[in-house]
């Protein structure tokens, strides 16, 4: 890895610790690193360090840190230099409102993946199904399904995923967020996976990258999370193929599907969705502009469409 560590003489920090002079310090290391939005880095760093609100700093400006509170926020600034992501530096993700306890074994919620939460959301709202069953595959860190359920009382939500340690982050998460009636089970979307059960909903943020743009990432991604949860080892469509494969067996007439992709693989993703006989397609856009969600249906009536 190429990613700059602190040397003996930054270790030292600036001659004065207090938050400004180590705000404008650290700032400076990470943007030399390559991470970008050093100076928010920063301050989240700092206010972790010291168990304070970001926006607390400011007021706090000449305040000194001790020999152990500096300790701790170069340690910090040293991993974050390392380009390990900053969410698995503090431990916490936010995502639709909600946190979510977050390490390597888990993807790093996103909030471009907020849309296909919120899609799914609209779609609930005005179905006619009191109580729709919905399926989260691939759950990870359990911010899709929890946010379902979280934000839809009534959904009877079932999360998946092929990783042991990923589950344990997601009930632990369930905990931590004070939401119950989630079910969560080990299965493989590639297996024979809930026989004979069917949903209202299907939802997923499937690994779409492929395996010619894996090595692009940025290190914060291809170092240090679940590899298993970000390619797909092939052209970045083998599990989208598979997940829309597998609607007839375990989605109900008029049921929909909502399925995160990457860039420019739109126009792909409808085609398969079509090819896989799924009427009503859309493909929304995140806040940036990108096509980030499919969305089809199941032909026939009923279903949350």
């Amino acid at each position: 890895m190429d990613e700059r560590i602190l040397t003996d003489g930054e270790k030292s920090g600036p001659l004065q610790r207090t938050v400004n002079a180590l705000l404008t310090w650290a700032s400076e290391l990470l943007a030399q690193s390559g991470v970008h939005e050093a100076s928010l880095n920063t301050e989240l760093l700092l206010a972790h360090t010291l168990g304070l609100e970001r926006l607390r700093l400011k007021l706090d400006g000449q305040r000194e840190l001790n020999p152990d509170e500096f300790l701790l926020f170069s340690s910090l600034i040293d991993r974050r230099m390392r380009r390990e992501p900053l969410q698995y530096i503090v431990g916490t993700a936010d995502f639709m409102g909600l946190r979510f306890g977050v390490n390597p074994d888990v993807l790093i919620p996103r909030p471009e993946t907020e849309v296909l939460v919120e899609k799914a959301l609209e779609l609930l709202r005005t179905s006619t199904v009191a109580a729709p069953e919905v399926l989260d595959i691939g759950t990870g860190s359990g911010n899709i399904a929890l946010s379902i359920k979280h934000h839809f009382h009534s959904a009877q939500v079932t999360a998946m995923d092929i990783s042991k340690r990923a589950l344990r982050i997601a009930i632990g998460n369930s905990r931590t967020n004070t939401i119950e009636g989630v079910t969560f089970l080990k299965a493989d979307v590639f297996g024979d996976f809930l026989p004979g059960k069917k949903f209202d909903m299907i939802l997923s943020n499937p690994p779409y990258v492929s395996r010619d743009e894996f090595g692009s990432l940025d290190p914060e991604i291809r170092t240090y999370e679940p590899r298993i949860a970000t390619t797909d080892g092939s052209d970045g469509f083998r599990f989208l193929r598979r997940l829309l494969e597998t609607v007839p067996g375990h989605l109900l007439p008029g049921g929909s599907i909502l399925v995160e992709i990457g860039y420019g693989q739109a126009a792909g993703a409808a085609d398969y969705a079509k090819h896989y006989g799924l009427t009503r397609i859309r493909v929304y856009e995140d806040l940036s502009g990108v096509p980030r969600v499919l969305a089809a249906t199941f032909p026939g009536k009923g279903g949350a469409a």
